[in-house]
């Protein structure tokens, strides 16, 4: 390496290796730790559990209906007949129906039938009829003949009052009873005992106040009137449900997508560290060969400085 050569790498080092060199490092080593603790913060954010939404309790239910003496009153005074329901109910699920082979009842099945027996006493004493009434009607006829007809509920009895109240009330996971009270046998669904009950001894007084005359208008009031506000509670508790189950929903939702971002951070966060680690080791690396080469000419100069010493000085010539 020549003089001038040797003379430009000084000056580069000097102008460039040396200044970039006093704050080059301290800049890297402050951007590796920034490096280092940014992903530090996050991999531990990544490494906490998420939190698992719990399901939704059951809706609270809303109060339970009444019907009341005035509001019978109201309502026969706007209607001039009571409506007279046409759905055919199950016949097996009449209070009346008779079993044969009763098995043992729980209390609550007890309780409930013994309701429904002082009822139908009421029912006899007013000369109601106890069980739904059906006829055939005929719906097309071709030549006074008729090729087309269905049977439909001319009359719907005390019984068929009561399955519709308690339609509201059933609990289908709860096994249907049978339970004998004196001569007459009624299949009986336990849940919900208190509320059927409360309707129970709401028809009883209904038909405590009725007379033969205009009992059977009374019941229809009743049955008309208890069955809208049932279908408005009915509503209030899907509605309350639908709302559970869509915040549920929506915890869900938000609970996958934590997982999923911090799944994402966590890798991330693993490349982040590494590179703060690369970047010390090719930081000491970087360092170590600069060091290293500004050490060789150091000593190669030394060595030549030395030389240059050693070598004797010749003797002067002498001229004839």
């Amino acid at each position: 390496m020549n003089q001038q050569t040797m003379s430009k790498v000084e000056q580069f080092e000097r102008g460039v290796v040396f200044k970039s060199a006093r704050f080059l490092p301290l800049l890297l080593s402050v951007v590796a730790t920034l490096m280092l603790i940014v992903a530090s913060i996050a991999l531990l954010y990544s490494i906490i559990p998420s939190w698992k939404p719990k399901e939704p309790a059951p809706a609270p239910e809303p109060q339970q209906v009444s019907v009341s003496g005035g509001e019978i009153t109201d309502y026969l005074n706007r209607s001039a007949q009571p409506a007279s329901p046409t759905a055919q109910p199950n016949p097996t699920s009449q209070p009346g129906n008779v079993a044969q082979t009763p098995p043992v009842a729980s209390p609550d099945a007890k309780s409930i039938a013994n309701e429904i027996d002082a009822i139908r006493k009421q029912a006899d004493g007013l000369k109601l009829s106890w069980s739904n009434e059906y006829q055939t009607v005929c719906q097309q006829v071709y030549f006074g003949n008729c090729y087309n007809s269905r049977t439909v509920m001319s009359v719907r009895g005390v019984s068929g009052y009561i399955d519709q109240a308690f339609s509201h009330h059933n609990d289908a996971a709860v096994p249907i009873e049978t339970v004998q009270v004196g001569d007459q046998s009624y299949r009986i669904n336990p849940s919900h005992r208190d509320a059927k009950l409360a309707i129970l001894k709401e028809l009883e007084g209904v038909l405590a106040s009725a007379h033969p005359e205009d009992a059977h208008k009374l019941i229809g009031a009743w049955g008309k009137l208890r069955e809208e506000k049932e279908k408005e509670r009915d509503k209030a508790i899907r509605t309350e449900e639908e709302r559970r189950n869509q915040e549920y929903a929506d915890a869900q939702q938000k609970y996958r997508s934590a997982v999923d971002r911090k799944h994402i951070v966590r890798g991330i966060s693993i490349n982040v560290v590494a590179l703060a680690l690369g970047a010390f080791v090719l930081l000491g690396l970087v360092l170590a060969v600069l060091a290293i080469e500004r050490h060789t000419r150091l000593l190669e100069a030394q060595f030549a400085s030395a030389k240059a010493e050693m070598v004797p000085a010749s003797p002067p010539v002498s001229n004839p």
